[in-house]
């Protein structure tokens, strides 16, 4: 947090009862970085899916979210990662009451600049 902007930053975060607490201590989050990849190694959740990430966006109601880690493939049977990360993501969401408009997707690479 600062002055001017709150955000929060899922990081390789999974699902977890504690989102409650930051939604409860940061009602106003401006921006929500989400990873949606649902990663999985040997077959163990290690982040969010694209519900998981749509259910955190509905719980933290920030002003924007920016999913993340949905451009990675990799070697299955060890390694998996959701099918379509960000359309899903876009679905649940949208199927939570999350407002479509408050979601923005980043090109990799591309920078985005938040004005309060």
């Amino acid at each position: 947090t600062s002055e001017r902007v709150r955000c929060y930053l899922g990081g390789d975060t999974r699902w977890f009862d504690g989102l409650v607490d930051v939604a409860t201590a940061f009602p106003d989050l401006d921006v929500a970085f989400l990873p949606v990849s649902g990663e999985s190694l040997f077959g163990l959740r290690r982040t969010m899916s694209p519900g998981d990430a749509a259910r955190a966006a509905a719980l933290l109601r920030p002003r924007r979210v920016i999913p993340f880690a949905y451009g990675a493939t990799g070697g299955f049977p060890f390694v998996w990662y959701a099918n379509t990360p960000v359309q899903r993501f876009r679905a649940d969401a949208e199927a939570k009451g999350f407002p479509p408009e408050r979601i923005v997707v980043l090109a990799p690479g591309e920078s985005w600049h938040y004005y309060h």
